[in-house]
């Protein structure tokens, strides 16, 4: 959808970005618990410094039920060290935070969020753009779709939604209208 780019959008704007897929990479380091965990139930993804992710989702894609058990060891771990990161982020002043969370709606977290903006693409752009990613694969794809919020249901949801559809500069103009409205919103705060 663009989720990344989108949130560097903000980022250059001088929003605080906390991004969840980025810190799983980071626990998934050796030394870190992610990695650990990920030992525990899949070993051989960790015979390196870091997860194999292709090893990972392989073996995720014969075994789906280790998704879960990944899940509720790593939730928590992310879920501190976001806390943490917004309390650093208001106490620095930040106009407002952005969250890149791709399971959202799906792990109940929009609760505790403000505004949601949702990223979106038609669905051939999303496809591909996917697919051009390394270690990719049609059964691995349909897997992530199928365990997400439709992306209609997802838009309906959202406060503010940033099509990336039509290239960078128009995502980009949307941002900046966002941006306007959230620094306006925390103004009067």
């Amino acid at each position: 959808m663009g989720k990344t780019t989108t949130a560097n959008m903000f980022g250059q704007l001088g929003a605080p970005i906390f991004d969840a897929d980025e810190m799983v990479h980071t626990l998934y380091q050796k030394g870190y618990q992610g990695f650990d965990i990920i030992k525990e139930i899949c070993a051989p993804a960790t015979m390196g410094d870091k997860v194999d992710r292709d090893i990972l989702s392989a073996f995720i894609l014969k075994n789906p039920h280790a998704l879960n058990a990944i899940e509720a060891g790593l939730h928590p771990l992310i879920q501190a060290i976001e806390d943490q990161f917004f309390t650093d982020s208001q106490n620095s002043g930040a106009n407002y935070i952005i969250f890149v969370i791709p399971l959202l709606f799906e792990t109940k977290t929009s609760d505790k969020m403000d505004k949601i903006i949702v990223v979106t693409a038609d669905e051939a752009d999303q496809k591909q753009r996917v697919m051009a990613r390394g270690g990719m694969s049609t059964e691995k794809f349909d897997m992530i779709i199928a365990k997400q919020l439709p992306d209609a249901e997802k838009r309906q949801l959202a406060d503010y939604i940033v099509d990336t559809s039509d290239g960078i500069d128009v995502a980009k103009q949307q941002v900046e209208l966002i941006d306007t409205i959230l620094s306006q919103l925390a103004q009067t705060a």
